[in-house]
């Protein structure tokens, strides 16, 4: 329930595509976000092969260009990294929301602070639903509450709650465009019987 006020809480709602893009930092972490994501019907966004090529372009060798992405490589901070370099291969593709996933023992405050500016650049370059993910509530630090707070970026404190809350933020788009008004059809003049309608995630030891 905290994450999904927290993930509403946040101005941006889905407007379009279906789906989420993830980027994680180890493999385990992205096996456990597709497992979630399907055990708790999350939908997956397909990436475009457009994009895949793009991403491929910028990650480390031996990485695999997919979604979720598994980008952690070989940066030694999250923005040296090619899970930072690959978000804007994705920001313009058909995904509905995007979260990065933290690494909940990300060591030492200084690639905390690189997490941080990883979210708040895909913030900035996009208006879609982003969050950052992180794997357990008690592995969020203050500084990130803090960049919540001041930047109203969603930081999410649990995988589980936390896919659930982004699948209730893709319900949600389902639900108004179900419901959302639509445009009275208009009568052609001098032809009544015809009526128009107009429809509308470094240096990291090898794993």
């Amino acid at each position: 329930m905290a994450d999904a006020i927290e993930l509403f809480s946040a101005p941006r709602r889905v407007h379009g595509g279906r789906g989420s893009r993830a980027s994680t930092t180890a493999a385990a972490e992205r096996a456990l976000f597709v497992d979630l994501a399907t055990e708790l019907d999350v939908p997956i966004a397909s990436v475009s092969d457009a994009t895949l090529d793009r991403i491929g372009a910028v990650l480390d060798p031996g990485l695999e260009a997919a979604n979720p992405l598994d980008a952690w490589g070989r940066g030694s901070t999250p923005t040296g990294s090619s899970g930072s370099r690959s978000w804007p291969s994705t920001i313009d593709d058909e995904v509905a929301a995007m979260a990065l996933r933290r690494r909940p023992d990300a060591p030492g405050r200084a690639v905390r602070r690189g997490y941080l500016q990883v979210a708040r650049d895909v913030w900035a370059a996009t208006t879609k639903p982003f969050c950052v993910l992180s794997n357990l509530s008690a592995a969020v630090a203050a500084d990130e509450r803090g960049c919540s707070a001041t930047t109203r970026i969603p930081v999410l404190e649990g995988t589980p709650s936390g896919l659930s809350a982004l699948k209730h933020l893709l319900d949600d788009a389902d639900v108004a465009a179900a419901t959302e008004p639509r445009p009275r059809p208009a009568a052609v003049p001098e032809q009544r019987s015809l009526i128009v309608a107009i429809a509308p995630r470094h240096g990291e030891p090898a794993r």
